[in-house]
């Protein structure tokens, strides 16, 4: 039986549910309260109704647990006035029948009896049954009982809800903008539980938590409020006082060895919490460990246990950055696929107690001594657990400098932070200069941090032009080095920055970093590990010297990352990024998870491998919470979601997060290289997305952003061409030392002309290096060329090697295949026809089939065939075989 498609979020597995039932499969639905168990029996009910069968609906209730056959009488069916089995079982058989499915919402809540009497039924009746419980194996408990008499039966469990669910939901909830920030915070608050999600949002508003300021909702408080206690308590129900006293000391404990967690409550407890969803282990880490799921219950019971955290019991921390040159961890292979909604919701919660737990710490310290040095990694810490801008703010404020090199550490810290927490790069700027007047000795520092603010917001600064001494004090050489190489990346120069981190550091140069580590907050702090990049070379005009290789990791090693993701190594892209972020999430460092996660996610698709990267972009999104860094790779990850996003025709969730990456961009490009470009690639059917883009081109390549606006032109080409920006475009990526760049210039010049042979070049070009997403575009152009001009050979073989040739996904190609099938133009009877005939069907058969004379058959043949360029049935078997049936649904039959 056919029923409607599936919507989004959990109207997807109700759609399942609904198509298994309506077969007569009875379905044992399985998840925690609060996830939505209830939502999908009601969505499946609705459709099960359209399908024209009846749905009948009995709740097990926990109160009424000890009364026999008390969940049958509660529903209103007749128990014969008493316990008396026999005649319920034979007033149910009457009520059901093979055209009504049986809805047991709370199964684990039944009576022993009304289960009993729900499973006599179904045995004589044979009607399928839906039973909807929380997860329990216990075959002692009715419910189990129940489920074990269904057959045929399939057990479905109901997991929490993904990064895009909880995404729309909170979209949906909150009128106008929402922060991303927020967005990530309330899915992990909330463990992605959609009625946790609701009540989170509802009470945030109501006690403060949730701000609208300049129309974008933000969190500005905990989320965790004693008012939650009635939605949160409903997750403890069927456990007993010794469990819930277990989940209450494992959450007040933290995060625990499971063979601590064991010690603690004992292991038969421990697998009874597992079972029962309440405590989740974090997989994929070196030291992986137990914690309480969803966080709102962790905080819920701790706080009634007193607010108190206790330290975890012999709990090893973070796992240290490998040394340069030894292996590090490997990337687990779901996170090429993205994380569960579980394990990204507790790796995010591991993040941020990691980090308030260094925040209070380092708090301690800096309240005892308020200086500069340790303010810094204080800010540090407040960014990477998430807290809000304000904290951050009040610890700038109440810092006092003595002496020269407080007061350099003090204005350097200050202005990167308001070129780009407050936006204001021109204030930062100034109070550099004036910093550069006032402290002459450090005059190097301050212009070097200024022409990063510029980088950051502005524009690629010429480096030089700034007055430094033949030969740096180190930390000057650190900050020259980072810029140095950052100012590279921008304008392409690629292979110079892979030539400099290949070239081994001098003993001057290890020198220096020892000498650096003496003072560190001078420049920002490398992470957990890493050595940071030094160059001694004074530079000189027209030539920007880079900076000295470093240790494989930290920001070094995103540096690498990015230089082979633009020069158009793919895979060599990926298979650095991949172990580079592994260790930054052992490493607990979010910003590190953040810039990793974006080099590996554009990497996969620039290479066509859409599913992946909005999977790992999501998962990003959820551990990233906060603006973790100053150079936030935040807004670039949102943006790179929402164009994998709209590839997948998933255009609703892709402008929302579009959106989203606009508002956390800034007018800068670096990191955030995506973040304006998104909003005008989603609405690409707006009318005024080409003037958008165009504009984004335009500026730019005006600021010197080579990388950003030669990708912007290639990207805007497809919705409108313009031959002179795409010329213009062009000029600049041939200066370019990236072939990748090069490569999207000769394409978006090749479109805009209408060179069919530059662009078959290109395509050539683009498909044996694997640059999956712009080798679809241009095979597409190729195909409905070769269509215009009537060679119709060129286009089915064309259409053929884009479609089978490509490895892109699926939902990509049948995007980028959209203008072919608007040129072919089949009208929904053509596709019936298309489908039937390549299944092996006469014309008489088809005729019979679909009602038609055969004469209407035959003159739908026809245009089928004009309209798909094809002049046989075995022509068109093979195109359906291909790009036409994965555009109009249809699949022959053999």
């Amino acid at each position: 039986m056919t029923l409607a498609p599936p919507d989004t979020g959990w109207e997807t597995i109700s759609h399942e549910v609904a198509g298994l039932l309506a077969d007569g499969i009875s379905v044992s639905l399985v998840g925690l309260p609060r996830s939505g168990r209830s939502l999908v029996l009601a969505a499946a009910a609705r459709q099960l109704s359209l399908a024209g069968l009846r749905v009948e609906r009995v709740a097990g209730l926990g109160l009424l647990a000890d009364r026999p056959l008390g969940a049958l009488a509660a529903a209103g069916i007749e128990t014969g006035g008493g316990a008396v089995l026999g005649q319920t079982v034979a007033a149910l058989v009457k009520l059901l029948g093979p055209k009504v499915v049986l809805a047991v919402d709370d199964a684990d809540q039944l009576d022993r009896t009304s289960a009993g009497a729900i499973a006599a039924a179904q045995a004589r009746v044979g009607c399928a049954v839906l039973a909807v419980s929380r997860r329990r194996p216990w075959s002692a408990e009715p419910g189990a009982a129940l489920v074990d008499g269904l057959c045929p039966c399939v057990r479905l469990r109901l997991e929490p809800m993904g990064f895009d669910q909880s995404h729309a939901l909170i979209h949906r909830l909150l009128p106008g903008g929402v922060g991303a920030d927020a967005v990530a915070r309330l899915a992990v608050f909330s463990g992605g539980l959609p009625a946790l999600v609701t009540a989170s949002v509802r009470q945030g508003i109501r006690h403060g938590a949730l701000v609208r300021r300049q129309g974008v909702w933000q969190v500005v408080a905990p989320l965790h409020h004693p008012r939650l206690a009635a939605e949160i308590e409903p997750l403890l129900r069927g456990l007993d006082e010794s469990a819930r006293v277990g989940l209450t000391e494992l959450a007040v404990t933290g995060e625990v060895l499971e063979t601590e967690a064991a010690t603690l409550i004992g292991a038969r407890q421990v697998r009874r919490l597992m079972a029962f969803g309440l405590l989740r282990r974090i997989d994929g880490l070196d030291h992986p460990g137990l914690r309480v799921f969803p966080p709102a219950l962790a905080e819920h019971l701790t706080d009634e246990a007193g607010g108190a955290r206790r330290q975890p019991i012999q709990w090893p921390g973070r796992a240290p950055a490998p040394e340069p040159g030894q292996p590090g961890p490997r990337l687990d292979p779901a996170w090429a696929d993205g994380l569960s909604e579980v394990d990204a919701v507790v790796l995010s919660d591991r993040v941020r107690q990691h980090w308030r737990a260094e925040s209070r710490r380092l708090r301690a310290a800096w309240e005892a001594d308020p200086t500069p040095g340790r303010a810094l990694p204080l800010i540090h810490a407040l960014r990477a657990a998430g807290e809000a801008a304000e904290q951050r703010r009040a610890v700038w404020d109440q810092t006092s400098a003595t002496g020269d090199l407080g007061q350099a550490r003090l204005l350097i810290g200050r202005a990167l932070d308001q070129a780009v927490d407050q936006g204001d790069p021109a204030a930062a700027a100034a109070g550099l200069e004036s910093a550069a007047a006032a402290l002459p000795d450090f005059a190097p520092l301050f212009r070097l941090t200024r022409a990063r603010c510029q980088l950051l917001r502005q524009g690629p600064p010429d480096l030089s032009a700034i007055d430094l001494p033949a030969r740096p004090d180190p930390a000057t050489a650190v900050l020259l080095g980072v810029a140095r190489i950052e100012v590279a990346i921008v304008q392409g120069r690629v292979e110079d920055v892979l030539a400099e981190l290949d070239r081994p550091a001098s003993e001057l140069d290890r020198s220096a970093s020892e000498r650096v580590a003496a003072a560190p907050e001078l420049v920002p702090a490398p992470a957990q590990g890493e050595r940071a990049p030094v160059g001694l070379d004074r530079p000189t005009p027209g030539r920007a010297v880079l900076p000295a290789a470093v240790g494989q990791d930290g920001r070094a090693s995103v540096h690498r990352g990015l230089a082979l993701l633009f020069a158009g190594r793919l895979d060599e892209a990926v298979s650095w990024s991949d172990p580079a972020l592994a260790a930054a999430r052992q490493a607990l460092e979010p910003d590190l998870i953040g810039a990793h996660a974006f080099v590996s996610a554009f990497a996969r698709l620039l290479a066509g491998r859409f599913r992946q990267a909005a999977a790992l972009a999501a998962s990003a999104l959820i551990l990233v919470v906060g603006d973790s860094a100053p150079e936030s790779y935040h807004g670039s990850l949102l943006a790179l979601a929402a164009i994998a996003a709209s590839w997948q025709g998933r255009d609703d969730h892709a402008a929302r997060l579009a959106d989203q990456s606009r508002g956390l961009a800034g007018e800068g490009t670096y990191p955030g290289m995506l973040a304006q470009l998104a909003p005008g690639l989603v609405r690409r059917r707006d009318p005024q997305a080409p003037r958008a883009l165009w504009a984004v081109v335009d500026d730019r390549l005006d600021r010197g952003y080579d990388l950003v606006g030669v990708l912007a032109a290639a990207l805007a080409v497809e919705i409108h061409p313009d031959v002179e920006r795409c010329r213009r475009a062009e000029r600049v990526a041939r200066a370019t030392q990236s072939d990748l760049l090069r490569t999207l210039g000769r394409y978006a010049l090749a479109v805009s002309t209408g060179d069919e042979a530059g662009l078959g070049q290109v395509f050539d070009r683009m498909r044996r290096a694997g640059w999956g997403l712009f080798a679809l575009r241009a095979g597409v152009r190729l195909a409905l060329a070769a269509r215009a001009r009537g060679d119709d050979a060129a286009f089915r073989r064309l259409t053929d090697e884009t479609w089978h040739g490509l490895p892109a996904d699926p939902t990509a190609k049948r995007v980028a295949f959209e203008p072919v099938l608007e040129a072919i133009d089949l009208s929904q009877r053509e596709r019936e026809v298309a489908g039937l005939i390549a299944s092996g069907r006469l014309p008489t058969e088809i005729a019979l089939e679909l009602s038609l004379s055969v004469r209407t058959v035959e003159n739908h043949i026809a245009s089928v065939y004009r309209k798909a360029k094809v002049s046989s049935r075995g022509q068109l078997c093979q195109a359906l075989g291909g790009w036409l049936s994965g555009l109009t649904g249809v699949v022959p039959r053999d």
